[in-house]
């Protein structure tokens, strides 16, 4: 028989097993309410390191140039440039989608680009508008030299373009382009040739072929020697150097004979002398400031994207060009009209 006291001791046991087991109840949840608090700060951690990583991501997508210690040893060509460098594309899609985005390359491109849409609507232009009244007394030979320095001018400028364009896809294809740019210059100096040649000796049939033979078998040797693999080596470079000073300075031996044959005032409209001096000087001064590196030598870094050398020399070989067809055009307006010189005199 269990007496009060008794009863009353095991009510308050069963009472302190209960409180007991409530603490500890509430100790295993908040141990577990801290463990899943700290799981999803956790998550949050990492979803935030997730979140960050993308960020960086984007601003590595969106920081589509380097500076000029960060891009290879093959495309380091002017230090005074010293930011906007395209990386190592390897890819011709993403060459064309720079087209589209601002480096240091960007006016090379486009001024050449530009260039050859220019010269595709004087052609036009040309025969529809500022030849429209000669063309019933135009000859081939006319036609001829006149459309042979159009396309010489827009395939030099096309090639320019495209190298500029893709010299940032691979080591290879950069190398492939510089030629092709080679070709372009060969073809530019032809093409301005031949109308030289044809009106300077419009009147010397013999000479005129005798010139134009000439300096077509020195322009396919300079084509040769730039495209061919056996010549790409140390061992041909003189002759390589050679044959771009043939094509650059043969063209001055038939301008001073015609300007022999027709003496000096008459040159200037016979063969459009002052228009090719014009010429001249603007191909040396492009030369010039491309040589010496002017203005960003002076001043490294403030000419990354706009007027650098290069980017000045480009403007140049468009302007001689278009000086040159205003003298073409002069040359076949002069030959063509009744005021011309006498051949037989």
């Amino acid at each position: 028989m269990t007496t009060p006291d008794q009863s009353r001791s095991e009510v308050n046991t069963l009472s302190s097993f209960k409180k007991a087991s409530s603490k500890r109840s509430s100790v295993v949840a908040l141990d577990e309410s801290t463990e899943t608090i700290a799981a999803l700060e956790n998550d949050m951690l990492e979803v935030q390191i997730e979140i960050a990583d993308d960020d960086d991501e984007k601003q590595r997508l969106s920081k589509r140039t380097v500076p000029f210690e960060k891009v290879p040893v093959w495309m380091q060509d002017n230090a005074f440039i010293t930011d906007a460098y395209r990386p190592p594309l390897f890819s011709y899609r993403a060459c064309v989608r720079s087209l589209f985005y601002q480096h240091n390359e960007s006016v090379n491109i486009w001024s050449h680009l530009l260039g050859v849409i220019l010269f595709l609507v004087i052609g036009i232009l040309s025969w529809f508008v500022f030849l429209a009244p000669l063309r019933p007394v135009l000859g081939a030979g006319d036609i001829a030299v006149f459309y042979v320095f159009i396309l010489g001018a827009m395939v030099c400028l096309a090639m320019s373009s495209s190298f500029h364009c893709f010299l940032s896809h691979s080591e290879k294809i950069c190398m492939d382009w510089v030629r092709a740019d080679y070709l372009g210059i060969v073809t530019l100096t032809l093409g301005s040739y031949y109308p030289t040649i044809y009106y300077g000796f419009y009147c010397h049939e013999t000479m005129m072929i005798a010139y134009t033979a000439t300096i077509t078998v020195i322009g396919a040797a300079t084509i040769a020697v730039t495209l061919l693999k056996t010549f790409r080596t140390p061992h041909y470079r003189w002759l390589r150097a050679g044959c771009f000073l043939a094509l650059g300075f043969f063209g001055i031996i038939p301008i001073v004979h015609a300007g022999v044959i027709y003496k000096l005032p008459l040159s200037f409209q016979a063969m459009s002398l002052g228009y090719l001096i014009g010429m001249g000087a603007s191909y040396v001064v492009g030369v010039l400031i491309y040589g010496f590196r002017i203005p960003e030598c002076f001043w490294p870094g403030k000419f990354n994207i706009w007027f650098a050398s290069h980017q000045l020399f480009h403007f140049c070989v468009v302007i001689a060009a278009v000086i040159h067809y205003v003298g073409v055009i002069n040359m076949m307006q002069y030959w063509n009209t009744d005021n011309h010189y006498t051949c037989n005199a």
